[in-house]
């Protein structure tokens, strides 16, 4: 089979006339917040943020929110809420979380605000230890959260 140059012209004459439809792709954003906890000092600023507050837990085993700020968070939590309250609904980030908010008994109610209030969760995939061994010297486990802003 041989293709001739007008064949070529022909089709990209079609093309030009015939644009693809436009198709609405939400925004996606990345995120690597930093890994630690921090001293909870200046309220009016983390009066803002649900996770600087202190959380108790029901019978049934949900958590509530109280109006008391913590005197220390971890950091990623307070990074997730603002990652997600600057995006509108639909909208998707990627976020690079350590495995201790995904798992530990300490962050439940992190978890649970994360996922009946505030986002879908689309994927979650664990790192292997290796990749944070060489330049930290640590075997930090880390995942990857894909999440869609709820509306």
């Amino acid at each position: 089979m041989t293709i001739k140059i007008a064949d070529w012209q022909q089709l990209f004459q079609n093309c030009v006339s015939n644009p693809p439809l436009p198709i609405s792709l939400p925004t996606v954003a990345l995120a690597n917040p930093p890994y630690c906890k921090i001293n909870l000092t200046c309220d009016s600023e983390l009066a803002r943020f649900e996770m600087a507050y202190k959380w108790i837990k029901h019978g049934d085993g949900s958590y509530v929110i109280t109006s008391k700020l913590k005197t220390q968070t971890e950091q990623e939590c307070l990074f997730v809420e603002q990652c997600l309250n600057q995006l509108q609904p639909g909208e998707i980030v990627c976020i690079l979380v350590s495995n201790g908010i995904l798992s530990s008994s300490n962050q439940a109610h992190f978890r649970q605000w994360l996922l009946e209030d505030m986002a879908l969760l689309i994927a979650s995939i664990q790192l292997p230890t290796e990749n944070f061994q060489v330049e930290c010297g640590l075997g930090i486990i880390t995942s990857f959260l894909i999440l869609q802003r709820k509306g």
